[in-house]
């Protein structure tokens, strides 16, 4: 949860399936904050980053450990989704609570379908596309990246310079 510290600044929501590596978290946060300096080099407010993944951190390598020692046949003993049960209830709660929250990054398609679906939009009429962002009737802005693993660190970063310095844009209209 943002604390209140954050009420003021603009922040980023990054969903993604699975935990995304402390290393790529500063990594995300270094590139995003240079590239913000390139674009908007008078600007000192740099935005906030918060992380929400949709699996348990170790859950995710558990269930494919055992796939693989099943040769991919189901396991009758695991859950029917890999999604945590407050999954989809932190969402919602980050999703309508988080102050000066402009942008949502989906990682992934589950990511895409997850937020929407938290967001109260049906996630049928809006599709997945990487690399693309929408604006929202409210203002959100949604964009979506291929799934975590292997990201692009540079590549996400300058498209959130990008993207937050479209949401100001849009905030002062």
């Amino acid at each position: 949860m943002a604390s209140p510290a954050h009420a003021k600044e603009t922040c980023i929501l990054i969903v993604s399936l699975g935990a995304i590596a402390s290393e790529q978290r500063t990594q995300l946060a270094q590139a995003l904050n240079a590239a913000l300096r390139l674009q908007a080099p008078r600007s000192r407010q740099t935005p906030h980053l918060v992380f929400h993944n949709l699996v348990a951190p170790n859950q995710m390598l558990a269930t494919m450990s055992r796939r693989s020692s099943t040769h991919g046949l189901p396991d009758q003993k695991r859950p029917a989704s890999l999604m945590r049960k407050d999954a989809h209830t932190g969402l919602s709660q980050l999703v309508t609570s988080l102050k000066g929250l402009h942008i949502v990054v989906n990682l992934g398609v589950a990511a895409h379908i997850s937020t929407l679906d938290a967001y109260g939009v049906p996630w049928a009429k809006i599709p997945f596309k990487p690399h693309d962002a929408l604006v929202l009737p409210d203002g959100l802005l949604l964009a979506g990246f291929p799934s975590h693993t292997g990201i692009c660190i540079d590549t996400i970063a300058s498209s959130l310079a990008q993207l937050t310095a479209m949401s100001a844009t849009q905030a002062s209209l």
